[in-house]
């Protein structure tokens, strides 16, 4: 049966001569399991097409919304720089404790002793609040562009509390976990951009970005298929109206790709190669799929 694997071994025939191993008989012998003939390869080319972004993929950088630079460092690094103070807070409750072994040398009223513990305590409770507090209002202001950036950023856990099921006296409760910024950042965002109902081409293509990286950490085979799912219809709404946007047409025809979409697949490489003809990676993927066509 055919799947993703068998098609990447096709790919990586097609483009082996560029590798300067033209017969290469491993790949050969594993192929012809399930196929009496190969595929053509690709014998030279001119210099590799490095990929790059659009015109469309550039304006989205420069014209999505973003914070400014100083709210954008305390939301990214504001648990950061709280978890520091609440170090440093620790440190000084240390000699706060010790101080009554010194008492004879040291004379301090009991008062101001207690006055001292109260106010570490309470500064290091105030600093645990204020980390919560942060935690959500990361979420609540986030920008399309913080996404972005953050994505690009270093991954930092993050707390957040679930409603999940108990085997206690309560059906469900609060449980409080660890997990990665990146993943509830880009959670969160496709919960709150409607893709029925958005019409934003940019808003869109960073609910692309963000469901791309969730299929990047994801196990489930079910959850990638319907987060690919949704990667269609995003991309095919905003490739109706930006009909020359290589990138889109790009990772849409290897998002039908990864969903055996083949036909689909092949006509969006196709309507890529009209636009530009030098890519091999896509020229080397259209061999590949007209030669599965044909064995159908």
């Amino acid at each position: 049966m055919l799947n993703i694997n068998i098609l990447i071994e096709l790919y990586k025939w097609v483009i082996d001569p560029l590798n300067g191993n033209s017969e290469n008989k491993i790949l050969k012998n594993k192929l012809s399991e399930y196929f009496s003939d190969l595929p053509s390869q690709i014998q030279d080319c001119k210099e590799p097409i490095e990929y790059s972004y659009d015109g469309f993929i550039i304006d989205m950088f420069n014209y999505i919304d973003y914070s400014n630079e100083i709210v954008f460092k305390l939301l990214n690094n504001g648990r950061k720089y709280l978890l520091k103070c609440l170090k440093f807070a620790l440190f000084l409750l240390i000699p706060a404790l010790i101080i009554p072994f010194f008492s004879r040398f040291l004379k301090i009223f009991n008062s101001i002793y207690m006055w001292i513990i109260a106010g570490v305590i309470v500064l290091m409770g105030s600093i645990s609040l204020s980390i919560d507090k942060i935690t959500e209002k990361i979420l609540k202001t986030m920008k399309p562009g913080d996404l972005l950036k953050i994505l690009n950023a270093e991954d930092e856990n993050f707390p957040i509390t679930k409603v999940e099921r108990s085997f206690g006296p309560n059906v469900y409760e609060n449980v409080t976990i660890v997990e990665s910024k990146k993943k509830i950042i880009c959670q969160r965002y496709r919960e709150l951009v409607n893709i029925n109902k958005t019409k934003n081409l940019y808003k869109l293509m960073v609910y692309y970005f963000a469901t791309d990286y969730l299929i990047n950490i994801e196990n489930n085979e079910e959850m990638i298929i319907e987060y690919r799912k949704q990667i269609t219809q995003v991309l095919e709404y905003i490739l109706a109206f930006k009909r020359e946007s290589t990138y889109v047409l790009f990772y849409l025809a290897h998002n039908e790709l990864n969903l055996l979409a083949l036909d689909n697949s092949l006509k969006y490489f196709k309507e890529y190669q009209k636009i530009f003809q030098e890519n091999i990676n896509v020229n080397a993927w259209i061999i590949v799929l007209e030669f599965v066509k044909n064995k159908r």
